[in-house]
C-alpha cells in the first residue's frame, strides 16, 4: 500500500462510521400548550385636591369668599407609567348643582405630563404639570356660583 490509498480507505472508514453515526442519532421537539396572553391595561387611579393657600391641600369642598383656589391630581394608586394630556375645566351652577356649566376661558392643558407609574404624584394645572405657576381658579370666578374643576386625562 501507498500513502495514496491508506488515506484514501482511513476516510472511507470514518465516512461509514460518521454516517453510522447519524443513523442512530434522534431528535425529539416538543412544544408547551398555547398561553394567550393579554398585556394588562395600566391605568391612572387619581383624585382631584384643592386648596386657598397652594400649601395645605385636601380632598373636601371649600366654602367661602377667598380670592385664591388651585387644584392638582394626586395619583392614588400604582399604575400607568409614560406622558399624558391633561386638560382642566372650570365649572358652575348657580341652582346648587342641578346643571353644570363650562366657564368661559377657564381651561387649562398640561400636554406634557409624566406618569411614573407611582402613588402619591402631583400634577398641577399648568402647560408643565409642575407647580409654579398652578392656575388660581378663582380669578375666574364671575358670580355666586358652586364652581369645580373637571380634569379629563389622555393617555
Amino acid at each position: 500500500m501507498n500513502k495514496i490509498r491508506i488515506v484514501t480507505i482511513l476516510s472511507i472508514i470514518f465516512l461509514a462510521l460518521g454516517t453510522a453515526s447519524l443513523v442512530y442519532a434522534a431528535s425529539l421537539q416538543l412544544e408547551s400548550p398555547t398561553y394567550d396572553y393579554t398585556k394588562p391595561a395600566l391605568t391612572i387611579s387619581a383624585t382631584i385636591e384643592n386648596s386657598e393657600d397652594g400649601s395645605t391641600w385636601n380632598t373636601v369642598g371649600i366654602s367661602g369668599s377667598g380670592t385664591n383656589w388651585f387644584c392638582r391630581v394626586k395619583t392614588t394608586a400604582v399604575g400607568y407609567s409614560g406622558s399624558a394630556v391633561i386638560s382642566w375645566q372650570l365649572q358652575k351652577s348657580i341652582n346648587q348643582g342641578s346643571t353644570w356649566s363650562a366657564v368661559s376661558g377657564a381651561t387649562v392643558s398640561t400636554t406634557s405630563a409624566i406618569f411614573d407609574g407611582t402613588s402619591g404624584q402631583y400634577v398641577y394645572a399648568t402647560p408643565t404639570g409642575v407647580v409654579d405657576g398652578n392656575t388660581n381658579w378663582a380669578t375666574y370666578f364671575d358670580v355666586t356660583a358652586q364652581y369645580k374643576v373637571v380634569v379629563d386625562i389622555t393617555y
